[in-house]
């Protein structure tokens, strides 16, 4: 977690929560474009992908219950290891 991140702007706002999103800080027009976007006008007017509208749409829902932005990253999928299958008997 990031210590005294200050959140001025939707562009701080999606570099904090990352997964690529830091890109997307140019579409919203201030804040209360960001927090009253519905999932349709993202998909629609903005053009964002369904993993980004959730990742944002989650993040909203937190911010507004005070939890502060922080990076989670995506684990690497390579790096899980395998569940051994029990034999079938």
């Amino acid at each position: 977690m990031i210590a005294n991140l200050r959140i001025t702007d939707p562009k701080a706002f999606l570099s904090a929560i990352g997964r690529g999103c830091e890109s997307l800080g140019e579409k919203f027009k201030d804040w209360n474009h960001m927090f009253t976007a519905t999932s349709k006008e993202m998909k629609h007017e903005l053009g964002f992908t369904p993993q980004q509208r959730r990742w944002i749409l989650n993040w909203i829902e937190k911010y507004r219950q005070g939890v502060e932005p922080y990076l989670i990253t995506k684990p690497d999928k390579r790096l899980r290891s395998k569940k051994k299958r029990k034999p079938r008997k």
